[in-house]
C-alpha cells in the first residue's frame, strides 16, 4: 500500500492517465499498478466506480437537473453560460470541471479531503434516500460533494453518478488489470458466475483464489443467443439436431429459491422480485433449493398479452391488487444452473433439460417447450408456429451446449421476424456528446395525423459517422428553433425505422413509442409528406396485440 492512496484525488488523477491513452495494454497498467497500491478493502469500490457503478445500494436515481441545479448553486453558473458550456463539451462531467476551475477547494477548517471511503458512503446515501423530501437531501449531498471536490474530482463523481466515465476501461479491460494485479492468467469466467466486478474484486481481496460456483442469491451472468438473419442461416449454423424454443415477449428472469425464500433478477442484475411476487410465492412453495433461468410473460390463460401491459409490473416496490388482476403472469423455465448444492452450469443442456424435467411446477410456473428439430424445413415450420402464435420467433440451442455465463458464443441462436418498418419524418434532433459533441445525432421523428405531425420515437443508432455529420449540416439549415439540448427543425427529412414492437406511451404525442427503433436508412426518394400515418402505427399496434 502507498501513502496516501485513500485519496479521492490520486483516484481521479489514475482515471485522467487511463483516459489520455489509447492503448489498452497501457490502461491494464495503469489500473492494476493503482489496484496493488491501495488498501484492499478499497479495491471493491475502486472497481465499481471505473465502471460506472456508484452503490451496491442500489439506483442513485440523480439525474441531469438534480446535478445541474447543485453546479449553479455552488458555482453561481447562469442558464446561458451552462449552455455554451455544454455545447462546447457535450458532457456534463466536463462541464462541472470546467465550471469549477480556478475556483479551488470550499474545504472546512479541518482542511479534509475527499476519500474513496467518503465518496461511496455519500453515494450509498443518496441511493437509500426516499420520500417526499429527498430531492432536497439528494441536492445537499451533491453540493457538500462539490463544494469539498477540486475540479478533477467534481469531474468523475459527476461521470460516476451518472455511471458514464468515458475513459475507454471496459469491463474487460478491468477484469484484465485485476488479474495482472493478482498474477492470474484470467477471471473472466470467475466474473461470468459471480455477476458483477465489485463482487468478483471482494473475492480476490479476501485472498480466495478458488474457482467459484454459482452461490445462492447472487445473480449469474445470462447465456445469450447470437441473432441470426434467416431460416436458412439458423439451419446451417449448426447443421444437426437442435432444440427449438418460443422466444417469448417478456422479461428474461432468473431465479434463485433458497429455504423457501425466492429472489428474482433480471439481465442487469437487479433484484425485481416485488414486481412479481406471485411467480416468487409459487417458486417459495417447491421446497427446492436452485437457480433456474426462464422468461416471465404477461398471459391470460395461453394468450400472451402486449409488452406494455408487462411494463405496468417493472420496477415497483409493491404491485397493487388492481395491477396483479389486469396483468396476470406465467414464468417459463428452460433452464437449470444449480441444485442440489452443486452447480450444473459446466453439464451439457441436454442432462440439464432431463434434470429440470423432474420438478413438479406450480400452474404459474411452466417448463417451456423444447421441441427436437433437425432439418431446414422442420426450423421453417415450428418458426411459422411460433409466430402465428403470438411469439416473437425462436432460439435453437445445441443439446451438447454447457452454461456459458454472460456470452453469445453461437451455441444458443435466435431467429426473430422484423416487425414492418415505419417511415417519419424528424422534427426534433439533440445535440450528441462524447464523441459525437458537437454534431446532431439523436432524433425525434414523427408520422402523420391528419394534418399535424405526432412524435413516435427517438433513435440514435444505424447511421454511419459521415451521415451523421452530414445529417447535422442538413438540420442545422432546417432548424426553427433552438432549445439547450438540441435544434427543433422544420420537418423534411424521412427515416426509415424498425422497432421490436410498438406500446401505449404517454412521452410522444401520437400517444405510441416503438420499442428500441433504429434507424434503417434515410429515405431520400420520399418528400415529408411520403411519409407514414398514424393510422399505420395503430394497424401494426392492433396486429401485435392481436398475436
Amino acid at each position: 500500500m502507498t501513502e496516501g492512496y485513500e485519496e479521492f484525488s490520486i483516484f481521479c488523477e489514475t482515471l485522467d492517465k487511463v483516459a489520455s491513452t489509447s492503448s489498452k495494454n497501457e490502461k491494464i497498467e495503469i489500473l492494476s499498478d493503482h489496484m496493488r497500491r491501495i488498501p484492499k478493502h478499497l479495491l471493491p469500490s475502486t472497481c465499481r466506480f471505473i465502471l460506472g457503478i456508484a452503490s451496491t445500494k442500489g439506483k442513485l436515481n440523480v439525474g441531469w437537473s438534480l446535478i445541474v441545479s447543485a453546479l449553479k448553486e455552488v458555482t453561481g453558473l447562469d442558464e446561458k453560460k451552462f449552455r455554451n458550456l455544454y455545447l462546447k463539451f457535450g458532457d456534463l462531467g466536463d462541464v462541472v470541471e470546467e465550471a469549477l476551475a480556478g475556483k479551488g477547494r470550499y474545504l472546512s477548517l479541518k482542511e479534509e479531503r475527499l476519500t474513496l471511503p467518503a465518496v461511496q458512503s455519500s453515494f450509498d446515501s443518496l441511493a437509500e434516500i426516499q420520500g417526499e423530501k429527498s430531492v432536497i437531501y439528494k441536492r445537499r449531498i451533491l453540493q457538500g460533494l462539490l463544494i469539498q471536490s477540486s475540479a478533477l474530482e467534481a469531474k468523475y463523481l459527476v461521470k460516476i453518478i451518472l455511471g458514464d466515465l468515458r475513459i475507454g476501461a471496459t469491463e474487460g479491460i478491468v477484469l484484465d488489470s485485476l488479474a495482472k494485479t493478482f498474477n492470474l492468467s484470467s477471471i473472466r469466467d470467475w466474473y461470468l458466475i459471480l455477476g458483477n466486478v465489485g463482487r468478483l474484486a471482494e473475492k480476490l481481496a479476501s485472498g480466495d483464489m478458488g474457482a467459484p460456483s454459482p452461490e445462492p442469491f447472487i445473480p449469474v451472468a445470462f447465456m445469450l443467443p447470437l441473432p441470426v438473419q434467416d431460416v436458412s442461416e439458423a439451419y446451417h449454423h449448426f447443421a444437426k439436431q437442435v432444440f427449438a424454443e418460443y422466444k417469448y415477449d417478456g422479461i428474461r428472469l432468473q431465479a434463485h429459491i433458497f429455504d423457501n425464500k425466492t429472489k428474482l433478477f433480471t439481465r442487469r442484475m437487479e433484484d425485481i422480485t416485488g414486481s412479481f411476487p406471485e411467480i416468487a410465492s409459487a417458486l417459495s412453495s417447491m421446497n427446492m433449493n436452485a437457480i433456474l433461468d426462464g422468461e416471465a410473460v404477461a398471459a391470460q390463460g395461453d394468450i400472451q398479452l402486449p409488452f406494455h401491459k408487462l411494463q405496468l409490473r417493472l420496477h415497483r416496490r409493491k404491485v397493487v391488487k388492481e395491477i396483479l388482476s389486469e396483468v396476470p403472469m406465467k414464468y417459463f423455465v428452460f433452464d437449470i444452473l444449480y441444485a442440489n448444492c452443486r452447480g450444473l452450469i459446466d453439464q451439457k443442456l441436454s442432462y440439464r433439460k432431463i434434470f429440470l424435467s423432474n420438478f413438479s411446477f406450480p400452474d404459474i410456473v411452466r417448463m417451456a417447450a423444447s421441441i427436437p428439430v433437425k432439418s431446414e424445413e422442420e426450423i421453417k415450420n415450428i418458426f411459422a408456429k411460433s409466430l402465428n402464435l403470438g411469439y416473437e420467433g425462436l432460439v435453437l440451442k445445441d443439446p451438447e451446449s454447457v452454461y456459458t455465463p454472460g456470452r453469445r458464443g453461437g451455441a444458443w441462436i435466435k431467429l426473430k421476424k422484423e416487425m414492418e418498418t415505419i417511415d417519419a419524418v424528424i422534427v426534433f434532433a439533440e445535440w450528441g456528446n462524447g464523441k459525437r459533441a458537437g454534431l446532431l445525432s439523436d432524433y425525434t421523428f414523427a408520422v402523420w395525423d391528419g394534418d399535424e405531425l405526432k412524435t413516435i420515437g427517438k433513435a440514435y443508432s444505424g447511421l454511419t459517422d459521415e451521415e451523421i455529420k452530414d445529417m447535422t449540416l442538413r438540420l442545422k439549415q432546417l432548424g426553427i428553433r433552438e432549445t439547450w439540448n438540441g435544434i427543433q427543425v422544420r420537418p423534411a427529412i424521412v427515416l426509415e425505422v424498425s422497432f421490436d414492437s410498438i406500446q401505449i406511451s404517454n412521452r410522444h404525442t401520437s400517444g405510441f413509442a416503438l420499442r428500441f427503433p433504429r434507424i434503417k436508412r434515410i429515405r431520400e426518394d420520399k418528400k415529408p409528406e411520403d411519409a407514414d400515418t398514424l393510422d399505420k402505427v395503430i394497424r401494426l399496434y392492433q396486429l401485435q396485440v392481436k398475436k
